[in-house]
């Protein structure tokens, strides 16, 4: 009986490139950012929207985790549902079990204005058009 190995890891040799760069990637202008929260439960994951019919309407939606310290997703969506933009609001960075965080999401003139309440507070002020973060404020808070 004759071995087929030999045979077999040449054949496999052959179709490696050693050496060889690895595949290119193309770069694209809008980078799409994976969801932080695929599956909103209601009790581990709670998400919320606000209608915009004053900004050419469209929805932002927030995404964020009631019980651990786990930053806010924002999107916003145009009124064909299409994605303008989506950032995240980071976290504060506890690490235990036993956690309240609320957000709160609202609209003020050209401004998303989020407030993260966990251990502490958390204010961001984010461009309307954009996403992009203008301010950041952490704060102490009273319980």
């Amino acid at each position: 009986m004759k071995s087929i190995f030999p045979v077999s890891v040449i054949a496999l040799l052959a179709t490696l490139q050693v050496g060889a760069d690895p595949p290119q990637v193309e770069s694209t202008a809008q980078k799409v950012v994976e969801n932080r929260f695929p599956h909103i439960d209601g009790m581990s994951v709670w998400a919320g929207y606000i209608d915009m019919p004053e900004h050419k309407d469209g929805r932002i939606f927030y995404r964020y985790s009631p019980i651990a310290d786990s930053g806010v997703e924002i999107e916003r969506t145009g009124t064909d549902g299409a994605r303008v933009w989506k950032e995240y609001v980071a976290p504060l960075g506890v690490k235990h079990s036993k956690y309240r965080h609320e957000v709160h999401v609202y609209v003020e003139k050209k401004e998303l204005i989020v407030i993260s309440l966990g251990v502490q507070r958390i204010l961001e002020r984010r461009d309307m058009a954009t996403g992009k973060q203008l301010t950041r404020e952490i704060a102490d808070i009273k319980r």
